[in-house]
């Protein structure tokens, strides 16, 4: 892809980015009562689920972040920087990242559909452990769970999109390592 068509691409992905982040802050945004957190969750849940304007919007996410993650697969190191830049302090966006590592995972049913298992891995090293590893090893997981189950070879492919993901340590909370390394090492974590 040529520069020009990447800046124009990034430009309109980052506008779209932010308005998404904004409308999604309406819902991600409430006050929850500590005292009684599985109640505030299973509420926020049912309001989330029953609100048609939150369901757009999330659909509108999860079409932007395929389509970046898909990109992301394709980009040369710069372009792929410039990519996990685009959501740095967008923390809607970044936990909707984290949402969709689980959503590729779902999509994930049969040996035909590999390519979700990059475009999940994708989705991970654009979060970039941004908000909290531990969340980031339990998507992961899930993703490498179903794509061994399936009779895929998750370790190859979670190193080959490894080779693509930052050297930099995350900035999120218990982010001691970088994606690349989380990435690369993964299996090491699994059950044999």
């Amino acid at each position: 892809m040529s520069e020009t068509r990447f800046e124009q691409w990034l430009n309109e992905t980052e506008r779209r980015l932010a308005d998404l982040d904004r409308r999604l802050a309406e819902w991600l945004d409430q006050p929850i009562d500590i005292a009684r957190l599985s109640e505030e969750i299973a509420r926020i849940t049912q309001d989330r689920a029953r609100d048609r304007r939150y369901q757009a919007a999330l659909a509108d996410v999860y079409e932007v972040i395929e389509a970046t993650c898909r990109r992301y697969l394709e980009a040369n190191a710069q372009h792929r920087a410039r990519i996990r830049q685009a959501v740095v302090g967008k923390q809607n966006i970044l936990h909707s990242l984290m949402g969709y590592i689980g959503y590729a995972s779902y999509h994930l049913n049969s040996m035909d559909d590999s390519d979700w298992l990059r475009i999940g891995l994708a989705g991970a090293a654009i979060e970039d452990a941004q908000i909290d590893m531990r969340d980031t090893i339990l998507a992961l997981e899930r993703l490498y769970r179903k794509a061994a189950d399936l009779g895929m070879e998750p370790r190859s492919q979670f190193e080959k999109v490894a080779a693509l993901a930052s050297d930099e340590p995350g900035t999120g909370a218990l982010a001691n390592t970088s994606m690349k390394a989380l990435l690369r090492s993964f299996h090491t974590r699994m059950p044999r």
